[in-house]
């Protein structure tokens, strides 16, 4: 039988590191309250509910993202919630109303929905007044609680980011998963 020689210092470490070991085996066992509260919420979300929200803005690369949203959304039976940002000049007061741009925004959306509905899948369409995209994408996220955000990016390379000042944004704030759509050299017409 080995000879074990005990010094003061080596039982001091084993008993930190015995007592180390126990801590982090009794807190992987006993998560804290708010991890109980959080995990069923969230299981609850990811399986049910939650449209894919879609900003469009009435370009070819709009509609194309129309479709690939209307896949997803056939893949995982949700309903597309579609969005057109009316973006509002400083210039203007945040309640202007512009006609033009206004009956354009519902002519898209119109347009869009009929896209969807031809495959059967279930849509709901707003139109929003805001002073940036971004922001009023994020937001109706949020009030949608939507699965999904499928997002055009812009047709060529902006100087603010990789996909633009918009998308940047979204990527950003967004409180669910984004996809974008970014147009390549062989898709352009």
């Amino acid at each position: 039988m080995p000879i074990v020689h005990m010094t003061p210092m080596g039982v001091i470490l084993a008993s930190a590191f015995a007592l180390l070991v126990s801590g982090i085996l009794w807190w992987m066992l006993n998560p804290p309250t708010i991890i109980k509260m959080v995990v069923p919420i969230a299981v609850e979300e990811m399986a049910g509910g939650g449209a894919i929200l879609v900003p469009v803005t009435g370009s070819q690369f709009s509609e194309m993202v129309v479709g690939l949203a209307a896949g997803l959304a056939q893949r995982e039976q949700v309903p597309i919630s579609f969005l057109y940002v009316l973006e509002v000049p400083m210039a203007l007061p945040p309640d202007a109303d512009i006609p033009r741009d206004r009956e354009k925004g519902e002519e898209v959306l119109i347009h869009v929905q009929g896209l969807a509905q031809k495959l059967g899948i279930p849509t709901t369409a707003r139109l929003m007044k805001a002073r940036a995209a971004g922001a009023a994408i994020v937001q109706a996220a949020r009030e949608g609680r939507s699965r999904m955000i499928v997002i055009p990016s812009g047709e060529r390379q902006r100087v603010e980011g990789y996909f633009g000042h918009t998308v940047d944004y979204v990527f950003r704030y967004a409180p669910c998963d984004v996809m974008v759509y970014r147009p390549t050299a062989f898709c352009r017409l």
